[in-house]
């Protein structure tokens, strides 16, 4: 017998399937609010990691080009809002992998029977990097708004010289809009985040009661384009009797 689970699975990624119509139908479980809570749980996610990464490596920036304006005597301490920007780099990413893997395997194969083993290791997935991503934003809250960079090995006139010449970004985090829209993007993903959660914990028990193989679903997609061509093939008897008329 052939080997058809490659066939199958392409037989699932079609246009039709990206239509709002099919995108926003009712035929699957929450289809149409699992789509839209997980893009936009990974899109904001995403955007509150581009404001991290980019404030961690001005701050990188900031360090070195200090200490090569002093020749290695003055040392800049910002461990802290690097770690943050660290975590918020890694926890959006697993956040963002995780839901478009769920995103497109809803697009094209809503009907598919996942294996137990899959959904186990999913669920377990989910409430890791959920919890992650919540420790990610309460440390980045607390970091930016409670704690600040510090310069060591210099006198304090040259500190003060320092960071005048390096005013961006600053020490003092809080101060930064870069960070602020750093939590604050952060702060709206959990939104999403937590409903998407919720819904990939509860949704794969709902759709075993109808979820079925590869090739059922292929054939169900074949079905569905099937009868959307002969509608289309159809004539329409009214229309050619007026015309006979």
């Amino acid at each position: 017998m052939p080997n058809t689970f490659w066939s199958d699975v392409w037989a699932g990624v079609t246009w039709k399937a990206l239509s709002s119509k099919e995108m926003f139908s009712r035929k699957w479980y929450l289809r149409r609010e699992r789509l839209i809570c997980y893009s936009l749980a990974s899109l904001i996610g995403i955007a509150g990691q581009g404001a991290a990464e980019f404030s961690m490596f001005k701050y990188e920036f900031l360090q070195n080009h200090i200490a090569m304006f002093t020749n290695n005597q003055a040392k800049v301490h910002n461990n802290d809002i690097e770690a943050a920007g660290i975590l918020s780099m890694v926890f959006p990413c697993l956040i963002l992998v995780m839901l478009d893997m769920e995103y497109f395997r809803l697009l094209f194969w809503p009907g598919f029977r996942q294996p137990s083993w899959y959904i186990t290791s999913k669920k377990a997935t989910t409430v890791f990097c959920t919890f992650g991503m919540l420790a990610t934003v309460i440390i980045s809250t607390v970091v930016i708004a409670r704690r600040s960079a510090f310069i060591t090995g210099v006198d304090a006139a040259t500190v003060v010289q320092l960071t005048t010449l390096y005013s961006r970004p600053p020490l003092d985090y809080k101060t930064w809009p870069t960070n602020i829209a750093w939590v604050v993007l952060l702060w709206i993903a959990m939104v999403p985040t937590v409903g998407s959660a919720v819904l990939l914990l509860y949704a794969p028990d709902q759709e075993r009661l109808t979820a079925g193989s590869l090739e059922d679903v292929s054939r169900i997609a074949s079905a569905d384009d099937g009868d959307e061509t002969t509608e289309k093939k159809t004539p329409d008897m009214s229309m050619i009797a007026v015309a006979q008329v």
